[in-house]
């Protein structure tokens, strides 16, 4: 009986031990804090992509579950504001249970493709790096400062996939995810009038009294882009471009159309004989010469 006893308590102390060592590491992970760069994105990535070759799903998804949002509403308002932002943090909540688990998986499925190249990129101002189209239209709606992030997983001919956004959130990074874009993201633009209408392009076109043409940008021609750029267009009543967005358009391209269109001025439309704000579409094609 004593020897069983023994053997009993022996049993104990080790599971004792093995709990003991699974909380200090996990106590560990959630303690460690990584610095707000693009490099320390990296550093946390690569961290749990070893996790992702090792197969470690269950300790993977632990670490995963630190990324995520801990009050979505607070941050996407003071992000996008008040109105995008309850549209962008009513789809995250609707996919935060299963954010974990999505990422690690995720980064499972990357382990195994062996796009074993990990490059954080910071997007703070401009387009450098270069964001790709959907990104753009998305980070134009900042309304802050603050940097995004995306993660790029890449094999060795440098083809892969990417998570993103990410942001540094009290003190660490947090996976924000792809907030769908708003079809017409005008209309929740609050109205200065009585009245707000819509107008197609060639109408208002009509009405441009002072057009400015675009400058072709020397970064787009270095790189021989071209294309065109798609803008919704709030028009004050006084003919003022109040509010523009992007609707498609490369980076570079869509920089230079900003800068122009914001200088254009129409004539102010009446309604009944009273002047209203209006929502229209402009579009600037940009054509390399030969």
């Amino acid at each position: 009986m004593g020897v069983f006893i023994r053997h009993r308590i022996a049993i104990l102390a080790a599971v004792m031990c093995c709990l003991t060592l699974s909380s200090a590491n996990a106590q560990s992970a959630a303690q460690k804090t990584y610095p707000g760069t693009a490099r320390g994105l990296e550093q946390l990535m690569k961290e749990l992509f070893e996790l992702a070759k090792r197969g470690d799903l269950q300790e993977l998804e632990l670490r995963a579950g630190q990324l995520v949002l801990t009050d979505p509403d607070a941050w996407f308002e003071t992000m996008f504001g008040p109105l995008s932002g309850r549209d962008f943090s009513l789809h995250y909540s609707s996919l935060r249970g299963d954010l974990p688990k999505r990422i690690a998986l995720s980064l499972h499925d990357f382990a195994q493709r062996k796009l074993n190249d990990i490059e954080a990129n910071r997007f703070a101002s401009g387009c450098r790096p270069l964001p790709t189209d959907e990104q753009y239209r998305l980070l134009q709606f900042r309304l802050t400062n603050e940097s995004l992030y995306d993660v790029r997983f890449l094999d060795s001919s440098l083809r892969g996939q990417a998570l993103w956004f990410f942001a540094y959130v009290d003190g660490t990074f947090r996976y924000i995810g792809r907030p769908p874009p708003a079809e017409n993201p005008l209309v929740n633009v609050p109205l200065k009038t009585a009245q707000r209408i819509r107008v197609g392009g060639d109408v208002q076109q009509a009405q441009l009294i002072r057009p400015i043409n675009p400058e072709y940008p020397p970064d787009a021609r270095a790189r021989k882009l071209q294309g065109t750029v798609r803008l919704h267009v709030l028009i004050s009543t006084e003919g003022d471009i109040a509010r523009l967005v992007v609707i498609s358009g490369q980076c570079y391209l869509a920089e230079a159309a900003l800068r122009a269109v914001r200088k254009w001025r129409y004539r102010p439309t009446l309604l009944n004989g009273q002047p209203v704000e209006v929502v229209t579409s402009v579009e600037i094609k940009f054509i390399l010469k030969k």
